[in-house]
């Protein structure tokens, strides 16, 4: 009778753990990573993050296939100055994501370093596999800097106004967003971003590239290039799109500058073209005077024996 309510309560024991880890795996997968805040952030704008990072999370899992691991800390300062401006960190136990915004911005901030979390997830993930039950560490490529922003301003999905540089070439050096390393400095630093949201929001409405992202993923983590394995999931050539997106960046900037020019030289060849006209209507000055051309003739001036009369010598030469 003992040995069996210890067995009954052992089967219950089991049912409830397997229960309970069944709804711990199935709230990881479902569910927004726990969440924490800095102590200043008002606990109206917690709620109101809080719902933001359920929502984005739900479709980052959906869209990269993986729950995060870890939870994430929230940091909102308001620093001097007017910059607006985010920043995500793993430090491989937590995600932070540092926000300087005004409150209109959080909404895109918060999904553009939401994305960052993401790719920093895949990236811990996909640095080790099994194989036979031992542990082997596979060296995949670096997420280039193109990608990491590229998919980050891609979710983000805001409108930004393409400011063209001044100088063709300054802008040039920055569609050329693939061989770029290192974020650029000053009124470029944003410029880049507005740039890669041109090129991946084209790129998706011809590759769709949010329904063929996991695939995408997939063919990294075999071993191909990024450029590659877009290619492959998306079935539009990345490098072809590149380079024609580039072709009509180029053709539309020296487009935009000559037309710049032109208008801001509208008023100087106005001048330019009345004084030409002006010119054209004056009358020639005679420095010498009607007399001497009564004298000798209206071609005096050509003969080379004769000697310029000046008012200083007024005596006739003779013809010899």
């Amino acid at each position: 009778m003992s040995s069996f309510h210890s067995t009954k309560r052992s089967f219950k024991s089991k049912f409830f753990t397997a229960f309970l880890c069944f709804f711990l795996t199935l709230t990881l997968l479902h569910g927004a990573p726990p969440l924490y805040f800095s102590l200043n952030v008002p606990l109206s704008l917690q709620r109101s993050i809080q719902g933001l990072v359920e929502q984005y999370a739900q479709e980052l899992d959906s869209l990269w296939g993986l729950p995060l691991t870890f939870p994430i800390r929230v940091d909102i300062q308001k620093e001097a100055g007017l910059s607006v401006r985010g920043e995500a960190t793993f430090d491989g136990n937590l995600y932070t994501v540092f926000m300087n915004p005004s409150f209109l911005d959080i909404p895109y901030l918060l999904k553009h370093e939401m994305m960052h979390l993401y790719t920093f997830e895949w990236m811990w993930r996909t640095k080790q596999i099994m194989d036979d039950g031992a542990e082997q560490m596979i060296m995949f490529e670096s997420v280039p800097l193109w990608v990491m922003e590229g998919l980050a301003v891609w979710y983000e999905d805001r409108l930004r106004e393409d400011a063209r540089s001044v100088f063709p070439w300054e802008y040039r050096s920055l569609i050329d967003f693939m061989e770029i390393e290192d974020y650029p400095k000053g009124e470029a630093h944003a410029q880049y971003y507005t740039i890669l949201s041109d090129f991946f929001r084209g790129y998706d409405q011809r590759g769709k590239l949010k329904e063929n992202f996991r695939e995408a993923l997939r063919f990294v983590e075999a071993g191909d290039q990024w450029a590659d394995a877009f290619t492959k999931a998306t079935g539009y050539d990345f490098q072809e799109a590149y380079t024609r997106w580039k072709q009509g960046k180029i053709f539309t900037v020296w487009l935009s500058v000559f037309f710049n020019l032109l208008a801001a030289g509208i008023p100087l060849f106005l001048i330019f073209f009345l004084f030409i006209i002006f010119l054209r209507k004056r009358e020639p000055i005679d420095t010498f005077g009607p007399e001497y051309e009564k004298r000798y003739g209206p071609s005096y001036w050509m003969k080379p024996e004769k000697k310029r009369p000046t008012t200083d010598s007024p005596e006739e030469e003779k013809d010899p």
